[in-house]
């Protein structure tokens, strides 16, 4: 494969293949529930408080601040765990910041996919300017030496031309 071009959107159509099959698979992207059973949930915080055995008198208290509120699940409804010398009780609130976590394989795999298409258009913009003469001081080699870094990714691949390398 001698064009650059060509090879790039190969590339990216076997990556966006390899996406769009992983973003099928309905194992990637958990439920609420599941991720506060895990206490992963990108918009909460939470927190584990301990007291001992049936002499904790503040099991029923929340954690110091607003908006803490039980960690009930599908798997554990009182969010309380009697163990022989201690319980514990569970707790989540929203992320005060408003903040997410990056969290999961299909949140990955969907910004992966937003940088396949990014790429795409890249190959485009220098597709449709490659018939116009570089007048205005270098767009187009600028524009080639954006299209080497987008392969260099791709250098193990046995279509890769050294040639290509910045």
């Amino acid at each position: 494969m001698d064009d650059p071009i060509a090879f790039l959107r190969a590339r990216l159509d076997d990556e966006q293949a390899e996406v769009e099959q992983r973003l099928r698979n309905p194992y990637l992207d958990p439920t609420d529930d599941e991720l506060h059973q895990r206490n992963a949930h990108p918009a909460y915080e939470y927190k584990t408080l301990e007291g001992q055995r049936k002499a904790w008198r503040e099991v029923d208290d929340p954690p110091e601040g607003e908006g803490w509120e039980l960690n009930t699940t599908s798997a554990d409804p009182d969010a309380f765990e009697r163990f022989d010398y201690t319980e514990e009780r569970y707790w989540r609130r929203r992320r005060p910041d408003g903040s997410l976590r990056e969290w999961t394989p299909a949140a990955a795999d969907r910004r992966r996919a937003a940088e396949i298409d990014a790429k795409r258009q890249i190959i485009e913009l220098y597709s449709d300017g490659a018939e116009f003469p570089d007048f205005d001081g270098g767009y187009q080699s600028a524009m080639e030496d954006v299209l080497e870094l987008l392969a260099l990714p791709y250098a193990e691949h046995p279509d890769y031309r050294e040639e290509w390398r910045p």
